[in-house]
């Protein structure tokens, strides 16, 4: 009996301690990506859609300006002027692009984007320290590349 109960605390302690470490690392690697994703960022071009086409400043008219700030408030300006706000989080998670776990952005008081109350998500990565690709998370949707400003 007392072997039985030591060998379930055992697998009880490895399985809380596995799964303590699991948690503690992804929370890592949330702050780094935190770190590296705060400033302003301005559009240099955006591709997808049902066609695949390509937009730019050039083409579009108009510059798109981002700023990710620490306190999770995520701006989006229109040639300079504020064309939305809304709080941001960061998480891992599954995309309609890639296998595996990605980087996820999610949104909300997303107004902006959408008439509803629907949670928007966008899996991002960096192209080296400048360059922020962000991918809209839905079929026939745009791929956006931002540099960073200094």
């Amino acid at each position: 009996m007392k072997n039985r109960y030591l060998k379930n605390s055992y697998f009880a302690f490895v399985l809380f301690t596995f799964l303590l470490m699991a948690f503690k690392e992804d929370n890592v690697v949330k702050s780094q990506d935190l770190d590296k994703l705060i400033g302003t960022w301005v559009w240099k071009e955006s591709s997808g859609g049902f066609t695949g086409q390509l937009t730019t400043p050039s083409t579009a008219g108009y510059i798109k300006t981002i700023k990710f700030k620490k306190n999770g408030i995520y701006k989006i300006y229109k040639n300079g002027k504020l064309n939305g706000k809304m709080r941001f989080t960061l998480a891992h998670g599954t995309s309609i692009y890639k296998k595996g776990k990605v980087s996820i952005i999610k949104y909300k008081d997303i107004r902006y984007f959408v008439n509803t109350n629907d949670l928007i998500t966008e899996s991002y990565e960096f192209g080296g320290e400048d360059t922020l690709i962000i991918s809209e998370e839905c079929y026939d949707c745009f791929t956006h590349i931002f540099i960073r400003q200094k």
